[in-house]
């Protein structure tokens, strides 16, 4: 599956075609790393959006040491 995001006519494509099940899932922390981008950063600032990219770090390290859904959640209510 191929997400594109279009941003002043330029396509920035996001490639989860690779994402395969695993015991050590990553696309959640590959995600989060995207999210506090300085790409994505601006372009969310340009919007009037935004979010607190250390508190993002702490979760995703959460989520990465633990696996848990709990930790998951407190990354999808950040965002």
């Amino acid at each position: 599956v191929k997400h594109i995001i279009v941003e002043k006519g330029k396509p920035v494509m996001i490639d989860f075609e690779r994402c395969h099940y695993t015991k050590k899932p990553k696309n959640v922390t590959q995600f989060c790393q995207f999210l506090i981008s300085e790409q994505v950063e601006k372009i969310l600032n340009r919007k009037g959006l935004g979010f607190d990219k250390e508190k993002m770090k702490r979760l995703a390290q959460e989520y990465k040491r633990t696996l848990k859904r709990s930790a998951l959640k407190k990354i999808i209510a950040l965002v």
